[in-house]
């Protein structure tokens, strides 16, 4: 049975066909760059580096370019350029700063969780939780979806201190997106972690509980939780809503 992420792929295919088929080539380019991430995610690091060459994200619009970007960090972290995976987002921070309307809330929380996750792996965690931080409050004005990120990488952050909030932030993520993230192997082994340190039955209990959360609940117990941390910058009514 293929698995989502290989059903992505192919939905994916499909859409690169028909739209450079009509000549729409800056979507097909789009759909390439989407792509690009599926076969990261896959393992398939030559397939991604493919899809990303001859892509001219340089003369786009700062959304796709962003876009762009970010699929390279990912292919560059798989493939081991740990070097350039730091550089690139030196580079994209002007464009992610520059972001406005719709691609400020539903872009720059997902660029703000990969800024986490390169921060974290640099070893600098102050950054880490600052980025996955704001990366949330900024998700707050669009999606529950665009939220998602944060609440994973939030829940990898705090495993070490305090892993059974880490469970249940874990929970928390698969009720705000209705099911569990089973395409994620940084997710899966997060969650083999925490069984092993809370013992399976107890991790999954708490995975379940904030599953089962309301949304209103995980709302109100993610504001009171990260409200130390909220950016100058964020209003009261983009967080509390």
């Amino acid at each position: 049975m293929a698995t989502d992420l290989e059903r992505s792929r192919d939905l994916l295919q499909e859409g690169i066909d028909l739209a450079e088929g009509a000549g729409l080539n800056r979507l097909g380019g789009l759909f390439r760059t989407l792509m690009a991430q599926i076969l990261v995610e896959l393992g398939d690091t030559e397939g991604a580096a493919l899809e990303l060459e001859g892509l001219r994200a340089e003369t786009a619009e700062h959304e796709y370019r962003v876009t762009h970007h970010m699929t390279r960090i990912h292919w560059m972290q798989a493939t081991g350029d740990l070097e350039g995976a730091r550089r690139l987002p030196e580079r994209t921070e002007p464009l992610v700063r520059d972001l406005g309307g719709f691609a400020q809330v539903y872009i720059e929380p997902t660029w703000r969780t990969l800024a986490a996750e390169l921060a974290w792996a640099e070893g600098d965690v102050e950054r880490a939780w600052a980025e996955a931080g704001r990366a949330w409050w900024l998700s707050r004005s669009g999606s529950d979806m665009s939220g998602l990120g944060a609440l994973e990488i939030l829940s990898r952050l705090t495993e070490d201190t305090d892993p059974r909030w880490a469970a249940e932030l874990s929970g928390y993520s698969a009720g705000l997106r209705g099911v569990l993230n089973t395409a994620s192997a940084r997710i899966g082994a997060l969650r083999s972690r925490l069984a092993r340190t809370l013992g399976g039955v107890e991790a999954e209990r708490l995975i379940t509980r904030g599953s089962e959360t309301p949304r209103a609940r995980i709302l109100e117990n993610m504001v009171r939780w990260l409200e130390p941390i909220v950016p100058d910058d964020v209003e009261a009514g983009d967080w509390r809503r």
